[in-house]
């Protein structure tokens, strides 16, 4: 008796499995049939969304592996002849072009600065010809243009931003705009290195002293004694030190 009852219950065990497997194969062949169905209805636009996940992965390793490194190279040959002129104080071929220059192709028209910071902006020489461009306009006396352009130069090298940062200040000083330029020189000199931090605290100092403001004056000329005693700025800030007192005294 025992061993029937144990055989039923084997049975009733095994017959129970087995449905349950078969509600499980019935539930994933519904499943099945209605991702099948809703695969057909929109069959189209799953199509087009894999097209165009292809298509822009295809385009992002075009852009990345190709297309930039032509014209990263574009550029630095450009930049070639520009930077020649620069170096000679052409100043105005350099920044404009324009000129018959001999290449390893032939003779080729030269690109200005401008021209190169606006074919190949998105490259780091055509971002850098906006810096350039920035200087030639500097020593050209366009002023207001200069600073343009130094406000679109962006890159992370900290002497060459903080040189932009502080030439717009020299800019806004050679406008008659000096509170302008103290801002911009303090704003580059926050951009710390011991070159250019020092130099541009001295020309702060320096506009403030020119405007009789001596307690500003002296604040930047303490720092540039505490905080870059070892900078050529600090070489004779003590004097210039003893000035200002002497001015504040009189005033």
């Amino acid at each position: 008796m025992e061993n029937q009852h144990v055989s039923e219950d084997k049975n009733t065990g095994t017959q129970q499995f087995e449905n349950e497997q078969d509600v499980q194969v019935e539930a994933s062949e519904k499943n099945l049939s209605g991702f099948s169905a809703w695969y057909e209805h929109y069959k189209k636009q799953v199509l087009g969304i894999s097209g165009l996940i292809v298509a822009l992965a295809l385009g992002l390793y075009y852009y990345n592996m190709i297309y930039m490194p032509e014209q990263e190279a574009e550029a630095a040959n450009a930049m070639y002849w520009a930077e020649d002129f620069f170096a000679k104080d052409s100043f105005k071929i350099a920044l404009n072009g324009g000129i018959t220059v001999l290449t390893p192709d032939g003779p080729k028209t030269m690109s200005g600065f401008l021209q190169i910071a606006d074919a190949y902006s998105a490259t780091k020489p055509g971002n850098l010809a906006y810096y350039y461009a920035g200087v030639c306009l500097m020593r050209l006396g366009k002023f207001q243009d200069a600073i343009s352009n130094f406000e679109r130069y962006s890159n992370d090298d900290v002497i060459v931003k903080s040189m932009a940062e502080g030439s717009i200040g020299d800019a806004y000083v050679e406008l008659g705009k000096s509170n302008e330029g103290i801002d911009h020189y303090l704003k580059a000199s926050k951009i710390s290195n011991t070159f250019t931090s020092p130099l541009f605290l001295k020309k702060a100092a320096t506009i403030y002293e020119v405007l009789g403001d001596y307690a500003n004056a002296l604040l930047i000329l303490d720092r540039i004694q505490t905080e870059f005693h070892n900078s050529t700025e600090a070489s004779d800030v003590a004097k210039a030190i003893a000035r200002v007192k002497a001015k504040q005294i009189q005033k």
